[in-house]
């Protein structure tokens, strides 16, 4: 069985087995507890910014890392879709060179938005990973660097990147929101859903880039084109 179908029936068994206990069901996604980032997505909704047209996220992580492609990307998708409150209707994504340690996953979403999620993984081992986002809408734009407050010092060898701010207040945010969740027997902000529905994107742009060729949303069915 396909790895995304497998994991999506999973995730599709744990929603029904906590409809059906009364559980409480959530994804482990700090980006949308990250302050800049909910500052943004306020901007958003109160039309500040206009319409959503370009996402752009950069994640720099260590040298060696090893996680997947989908594992570097499933939370960055899931932003995306938040921010655009909606599923992208097409995905693809490409490499760097050889041993470059760089993939990009690009989203287009209803309406004509777009989001770039790039991930590189060059910084030095034992860095702390570096983050930006910048999310330009028809009326304003917006640029944030979420992940701990991070910064750049660019100029000198090796670069490197120094941890200034936040923390991890972000996860201390979704923690207590997903208690609360449980105490009022509500869904939690982010949702079994959300996680399955970020899953299926990061696994098609997994195909995606395997065979170098993009896909498209399809009655619920990404299919490559």
């Amino acid at each position: 069985m396909d790895l995304a179908i497998a994991e999506g029936q999973l995730l599709e068994e744990l929603k029904q087995a906590c409809q059906q206990s009364a559980a409480c069901l959530t994804f482990g996604q700090r980006l949308r507890f990250q302050h800049s980032l909910q500052v943004i997505k306020d901007r958003l909704a109160s039309g500040k910014l206009g319409t959503p047209g370009l996402l752009r996220v950069h994640r720099w992580e260590s040298a060696g890392d090893d996680r997947s492609l989908i594992q570097q990307v499933i939370c960055e998708v899931d932003l995306a879709n938040w921010l655009f409150e909606a599923s992208p209707d097409s995905v693809y994504a490409v490499a760097g060179g050889a041993g470059a340690g760089y993939v990009q996953v690009h989203l287009g979403f209803p309406g004509g938005g777009m989001a770039l999620i790039d991930c590189a993984t060059s910084l030095p081992a034992g860095s702390n990973p570096y983050c930006s986002v910048t999310m330009v809408g028809s009326t304003g734009a917006a640029y944030a660097d979420p992940l701990h407050n991070t910064q750049l010092l660019i100029g000198r060898e090796p670069t490197t990147a120094l941890t200034t701010g936040e923390g991890d207040r972000d996860l201390r945010h979704q923690l207590q929101e997903f208690v609360d969740a449980i105490e009022q027997q509500c869904e939690p902000a982010v949702t079994g859903a959300d996680a399955k529905t970020a899953l299926q994107v990061a696994h098609t742009a997994a195909q995606s880039l395997e065979v170098g060729r993009a896909a498209r949303l399809v009655g619920g069915t990404y299919e490559l084109v």
